[in-house]
Order: C-alpha cells, then sequence, then structure tokens
C-alpha cells in the first residue's frame, strides 16, 4: 500500500473547497508527494511489524530505515551469512531506546564479544549482508492516513497544494479526476520551504 502522509479532506480543508469529483487526483498527488518526500528523507515513515533489514555495520550505531523503532525482536552478527542460533546478537549488548530509537539507531555497546571481533571494540562488524536485524517501527497508520508529526504534516501539504496548483504545467497522464490528471512524466523540486521542514527527518548516515 503506498504510503499517505495526509488525507485528501485535510488537503481539501486547506485549499478551501469540497465535492467528490476531484478525489482521484487528489489521492495520487498525495500519494506522489508523501512518496517523494521519503525519497528525499531517505526513510520509510509507515509503521511495519516483523520487518527485516540487513544494514551496513563497521560503526557503533546500525542506521535502520524505517522509525520510530518500537522494539528490536533480534539482530544477528555473522560474516558468514548464515544466521544461525550462534550468531544471536544478545539484548543486553545494544539499545535503541530514546533518541537512538526516535532516530532510526541501534546503539552498540562497548562491553561486548571483543574474543570474538578483538579489533572492532565497540563497533558493529563491517560487511554487507553480515547483520541481519529483525525489528518493529513506523508511525501508526490509520484508514491509510501515516500518523506523521503535524509539522510534517504541514509540509505535505504545503507541497501537494503546490503540485495541484499547477498539475497541468507539470506533465502528467493518468489518474483521472475531475480537475485534470495526475501521473507524472518529469521530475519536480520538491519547494524549499518543504525542505527546510525535512532536513529533521532525513535518516542520519555515518
Amino acid at each position: 500500500m503506498a504510503t499517505k502522509l495526509i488525507s485528501s479532506s485535510e488537503l481539501k480543508t486547506y485549499l478551501d473547497f469540497s465535492g467528490t469529483g476531484s478525489d482521484s487526483l487528489l489521492d495520487e498527488l498525495i500519494e506522489h508527494a508523501s512518496s517523494q518526500i521519503e525519497v528525499y528523507c531517505d526513510r520509510l515513515f509507515s509503521a511495519e511489524t516483523g520487518r527485516v533489514e540487513y544494514p551496513i555495520g563497521g560503526f557503533n550505531a546500525l542506521h535502520l530505515k524505517l522509525y520510530p523503532i518500537t522494539t528490536i525482536t533480534s539482530i544477528y552478527e555473522d560474516a558468514q551469512r548464515a544466521f544461525g542460533s550462534g550468531t544471536l546478537v544478545a539484548a543486553a549488548e545494544y539499545y535503541s531506546s530514546g533518541d537512538a530509537g526516535n532516530k532510526g539507531l541501534v546503539i552498540r555497546k562497548a562491553n561486548w564479544r571483543r574474543e570474538l571481533y578483538p579489533d572492532t571494540t565497540s563497533r558493529w562488524i563491517n560487511g554487507r549482508d553480515v547483520l541481519k536485524v529483525t525489528y518493529d517501527a513506523g508511525y501508526t497508520v490509520a484508514s491509510g492516513i501515516t500518523a506523521v508529526p503535524d509539522d510534517l504534516k504541514k509540509a505535505c501539504i504545503r507541497q501537494v497544494s503546490y503540485l495541484y496548483d499547477r498539475h497541468r504545467g507539470l506533465g502528467t497522464t493518468s489518474a483521472s479526476g475531475g480537475d485534470g490528471s495526475a501521473s507524472f512524466i518529469g521530475g519536480y523540486d520538491l519547494l524549499a520551504e518543504v525542505t527546510a521542514v525535512l532536513q529533521k527527518y532525513r535518516r542520519v548516515l555515518p
């Protein structure tokens, strides 16, 4: 299911109009802008349970794609990529609570299995697909709308409003509504006022 950071009713309130003739168009614009915001922020917003991810190690923190983190179910660390029971990392060896979890970070504690990896101190082992994380995270979804913070919601509304006002000139081909269509042919830039809000929601990378 496509991510929607706002509802069509919220957008209609902002645009100050009612009626249902343009609902297909508005929904397509909302999905498009929500997707562009996720791409810009390099992360996901909508809640998932049991998500499996293979983050890159080599630092003291793992930078997960979906957050805020609710629960870490398991982390396996295996240079051979077999992820057997002997490679399960004890929950006492890391944390993802508080500000770390709100930023998608899983922090490796300093006191861990140095006898296995003596040169890595408090870092996760480095490599591609050598770490396997299963976790629950993201903002709750109700009636298809992801419950993101208000400033992010308002930024999305401003972006969609911009697209709605200019959709005929941006090059569109499908998803008909009463006022036109909304499958974009070319790219477009997020508004500067929108990207200013998005800065604090971008994924933190080493």
